[in-house]
């Protein structure tokens, strides 16, 4: 919910997504740090993981009270891999559900394995995601599914006791 996405070409012609982060759009300053170190944190992470999507850039802009990423972008909902930045739509899982009634048994198997193992890879570096829903999970490269949106990443340090279990809670 917070931030803006833009579209940006590279000085190269590379079309990338750059996500803009407003200090005033938040009612503390310790929330909008808290999500700036979860996107430093993720940051040297997201190129290790197919199904993580590639920061390639973490900026902050202390005067004008922001910070941004850049990342790679999503195929268009409707063109794939050809994009008109005149009417880009992302394409997101949640953009897959509304032109699908379903989606098919393989896809699902498919799709699932590669967000276990992303969301296994940041785990795996200490961090946890906290949104994980259709709408952060995007599809580019002409289907590769890839995890987004980090705001909300956390130290799993960070969150709370245990359970006997083991997991947290």
């Amino acid at each position: 919910a917070y931030g803006e996405v833009w579209l940006a070409r590279s000085v190269t012609g590379v079309l990338r997504a750059v996500k803009v982060v407003w200090r005033e759009d938040y009612d503390s300053e310790s929330m909008f740090e808290r999500e700036l170190e979860g996107i430093k944190r993720f940051e040297p992470i997201s190129r290790q993981d197919p199904g993580l999507v590639d920061i390639l850039q973490v900026g902050v802009n202390e005067g004008d009270g922001f910070y941004y990423y850049v990342m790679e972008l999503a195929d268009d909902v409707e063109r794939g891999q050809e994009i008109d930045p005149d009417d880009y739509v992302p394409h997101t899982f949640t953009a897959e559900m509304a032109r699908r009634s379903r989606i098919d048994l393989e896809r699902c198997l498919k799709d699932g394995s590669i967000l276990a193992e992303a969301l296994g890879q940041m785990h795996g570096h200490g961090l946890i995601h906290r949104d994980v829903k259709p709408a952060n999970l995007m599809v580019n490269r002409g289907g590769i599914l890839k995890v987004t949106d980090f705001g909300l990443a956390r130290s799993m340090k960070a969150e709370g006791p245990r359970n006997p279990s083991g997991a947290r809670f």
